[in-house]
């Protein structure tokens, strides 16, 4: 679900405990905050649509339920320290 869903409360809620709960758990066992993880796993699945795929950043930013390509791009910066469109010139 990282590809749509990137709030804490989402998975708390389909596990059925609370988020605190659910992010002292990930936390204390991994040593990183879920938050962190949630991150990461959306930006590995926007990674791989923008290496395996044609898909335009702003349909890219539409399937993974993003208010606008502007907040994909600023997500996907703060992930990777580059654009989406940078990103996909390295490849």
């Amino acid at each position: 679900n990282c590809q749509t869903e990137r709030q804490m409360s989402f998975y708390a809620d389909n596990l059925g405990v609370s988020s605190k709960y659910l992010a002292s758990v990930v936390s204390s066992v991994t040593g990183k905050p879920s938050s962190k993880w949630i991150e990461e796993f959306a930006i590995s699945c926007a990674q791989s649509f923008l290496k395996e795929t044609r898909l335009s950043v702003n349909q890219i930013s539409d399937k993974m339920a993003f208010r606008s390509s502007s907040d994909f791009c600023k997500y996907f910066r703060k992930g990777t320290g580059m654009s989406p469109n940078e990103y996909r010139k390295t490849l």
